[in-house]
């Protein structure tokens, strides 16, 4: 009878020191330094290395890397996002979600799992002891559109251009940060002169526009337009570049 009160009053302890455990737990230094990283699934060109950045509605895939590889084959996470809990204690280092339409902080906390087990050696439960809280930050951001000169098939960023009439010159507008996979699903729009032109018809992202000598002196800023397809709410986003004809 006594050995069955004590493991009775041993299971209530011990369920007491969980809660316990993981809510005063003091952070140590035990956990070596890791690596975070993200990635938001929004359109970029080929040739950007750069970070995707996330915009409302975007995908993000988020990942925790342990420096110490031989110690973190017993670690395990809790992933938290905007105070509110996302994945309880597991030892997947990585989740999937969607971005709403405000920034997010997420909170990653690593620990680690122990038996606990009853003077006589019997399992009666476990407990997580907390290793390390890593704040995270992602803020959102808008879709952009960058406009470029076109010249032997290089691009240039220039925001005033000066060029000859009588000759034909090359734009491309390069989008980055729409939650899409492919370009074809933006709709694209010119103007120049204060008239509305069209882009190229297999490239609407491309214009070629030839200065006739009437445009001699004149000087006019050349747009172009993008807007998200099939959208509610469509994102868009426009550039310019001024141009003088001489």
């Amino acid at each position: 009878m006594k050995k069955i009160l004590f493991t009775i009053l041993a299971i209530y302890l011990s369920s007491s020191f969980v809660l316990a455990q993981e809510l005063d737990s003091q952070l140590s230094n035990k956990v070596s330094d890791v690596i975070i990283d993200w990635q938001a699934n929004t359109y970029t060109p080929f040739w950007y290395q750069g970070r995707k950045l996330p915009i409302a509605g975007s995908e993000i895939k988020i990942s925790i890397t342990p420096l110490d590889l031989k110690k973190s084959l017993k670690y395990i996470y809790r992933w938290s996002i905007n105070d509110k809990l996302f994945k309880d204690w597991s030892a997947e280092k990585e989740i999937v979600f969607k971005m709403e339409n405000i920034d997010i902080s997420i909170n990653i906390s690593i620990g680690e799992r122990e038996d606990i087990k009853t003077f006589i050696g019997d399992k009666v439960g476990e407990r997580v002891t907390i290793l390390k809280r890593l704040p995270y930050d992602l803020l959102l951001v808008e879709p952009e559109l960058i406009l470029y000169s076109e010249n032997n098939n290089f691009l240039t960023y220039p925001k005033r251009l000066e060029t000859s009439t009588g000759k034909t010159i090359k734009f491309s507008a390069v989008p980055f940060f729409f939650n899409l996979n492919n370009i074809n699903q933006l709709n694209f729009n010119w103007s120049v002169f204060n008239k509305k032109i069209s882009g190229e018809d297999l490239n609407p992202d491309k214009l070629s526009l030839f200065l006739n000598q009437s445009l001699k002196g004149q000087s006019s800023y050349i747009s172009a337009y993008a807007n998200q397809l099939g959208e509610l709410v469509p994102f868009q986003t426009s550039n310019n570049i001024l141009i003088h004809a001489k």
